[in-house]
């Protein structure tokens, strides 16, 4: 997981983190037609920052957004989804600090949030 170094939150919703499986979960994802949040190799998260917006156990309510596209390389991040609520959202970046940070361009609607930095998420949190 990858958590931003800093806020970033659209309306209501904050990017909560961005999530990587290994290899297996993308070869299965590339091979079969299974796109659920539960196989996606690649997860973008946000959590809803309303008022009053907590599940019954006090959690707050998440959005899982499975990409519609992605590329990853050795040094590049690209991942493109949609959401009813939120419109288009896309990542553009890159590896730095050996994989232990994303750096790049987040895309939410018509909101740009530039040269953001997420953090290899580290202990609990």
């Amino acid at each position: 997981e990858y958590v931003p170094a800093t806020a970033i939150q659209h309306q209501n919703w904050r990017l909560k983190h961005i999530t990587f499986k290994d290899d297996a979960a993308l070869r299965h994802w590339m091979m079969t037609s299974d796109r659920t949040a539960q196989t996606a190799p690649v997860l973008l998260v946000f959590e809803d920052m309303e008022e009053g917006s907590q599940t019954p156990s006090g959690a707050r309510r998440t959005l899982t957004l499975v990409p519609a596209g992605f590329g990853l390389s050795d040094e590049k991040v690209s991942i493109q989804a949609i959401s009813a609520g939120l419109g288009p959202v896309t990542f553009e970046g890159r590896w730095t600090a050996e994989g232990r940070a994303l750096q790049g361009d987040l895309k939410i609607g018509t909101q740009s949030f530039e040269n953001i930095t997420l953090n290899t998420k580290t202990g609990s949190r």
